[in-house]
């Protein structure tokens, strides 16, 4: 069994309040947009590993550079 996912994401600035964004994309807050690619596979009865990666662009000021915001997650989960 296996899973593959894929996510656009582009948060405005002052769209959510910044403490309900996502925490894992662009560090939380809001102003940024990004990709994530997610994958899980099921390698025994009770045992999954996945993978999470994002690259990402977070929006600094106008009279600083962009931030690059990339991020890679590795997962094993056990089923109890």
């Amino acid at each position: 069994d296996w899973r593959v996912g894929y996510t656009y994401r582009d948060i405005q600035r002052d769209a959510v309040f910044g403490a309900h964004n996502d925490s894992d994309f662009i560090a939380g807050g809001t102003d940024g947009r990004g990709h994530i690619v997610t994958a899980k596979m099921q390698l025994a009865k009770h045992v999954d590993i996945g993978g999470h990666f994002q690259w990402a662009q977070k929006y600094i000021d106008s009279a600083e550079a962009d931030a690059d915001y990339n991020r890679i997650m590795l997962d094993l989960v056990l089923k109890f």
